[in-house]
């Protein structure tokens, strides 16, 4: 029987091979973590806190209301009205099949165009630009929604402008109308209008009429406000938009437009064309002389 005995020397030099082995995978990973933190705190430091901050700070526009389009005295013939919309912001929308249900239900809409609305508005504007659903809501639907919104992150109802025409499709071909601008047109608006506004999806452009053609002037410039948000995307009372230095920015309303038109003899022309008479509606044109 023999015992072999070794000294701690020849026990180092038996494990060597190992220990050199771990010192080189425990380097390797220190160097990955070291390279990663690099990446994120400074390659990626500036717009990674510039995130962080929107996570905490929500930008809100304030649309400028568009001006008014007066006859000849002065009397309104085109004019802004308050309203309301319901606005989904995909960021915030952490269960967008229950939130698209629940709207879906209070507003009468369809559940998947809800949906589908939600994510195209991701894509194409990026993750916090809040998702128009339906505007022009009665205040039932607005009281369903206000209701909705503490159980839906995400969803939101907010104040907007609506264009008024009080005369009704008297002079409709001449006022126009308004609507939301396309993809198509935010590139050439832009250009066109490159020293006076900034286009962006979502805003509200005239697309007929003295609307169209008058659209330099009738148009504001819209306003910034800033709200600070729980996780959830629900604004809460708050001075951090100010210590982060954003100031809000009020909108400018738009310049009125003044006609030659009178608003009494556009009125009385229009009943006398489609007075009820023997000879039905009319057909043609009028021509006031003195």
């Amino acid at each position: 029987m023999s015992i072999h005995l070794s000294s701690s020397e020849d026990e180092v030099k038996e494990f060597g091979g190992r220990f050199r082995l771990l010192y080189v995978v425990v380097g390797v990973v220190c160097l990955i973590i070291m390279s990663r933190l690099w990446y994120l705190q400074i390659y990626q430091g500036e717009e990674l806190r510039e995130y962080s901050e929107k996570n905490r700070v929500k930008e809100t526009k304030v649309p400028a209301p568009r001006g008014l389009i007066l006859d000849r005295d002065g009397h309104v013939l085109v004019d802004n009205l308050p309203g309301f919309e319901a606005t989904i912001t995909p960021q915030y929308a952490t269960h967008l099949e229950e939130t698209a249900k629940a709207v879906a239900g209070a507003l009468d809409l369809n559940e998947e165009k809800v949906i589908s609305e939600v994510k195209k508005g991701r894509r194409r504007d990026g993750p916090f630009r809040p998702v128009r659903i339906k505007d022009n809501l009665s205040m039932e639907e607005v009281y369903k929604l206000k209701l909705l919104r503490w159980d839906h992150p995400g969803l939101n109802v907010n104040e907007i402008v609506l264009r008024h025409y009080p005369l009704g499709p008297n002079g409709a071909q001449l006022f126009g109308y308004v609507g939301e601008i396309t993809r198509e047109q935010i590139e050439r608006y832009n250009q066109k209008f490159s020293n006076q506004f900034t286009f962006e999806q979502g805003d509200i452009i005239g697309l007929s009429g003295l609307e169209l053609t008058f659209e330099g002037q009738l148009r504001g410039q819209d306003g910034v406000w800033y709200v600070e948000v729980d996780a959830k995307g629900r604004e809460a009372v708050s001075d951090t938009p100010r210590q982060f230095g954003l100031k809000p920015r009020p909108a400018v309303p738009g310049q009125n437009l003044q006609l030659t038109l009178d608003r009494d003899i556009q009125e009385a022309a229009y009943k006398a064309m489609f007075r009820e008479d023997t000879y039905g509606n009319r057909i043609g044109g009028v021509v006031a002389m003195k």
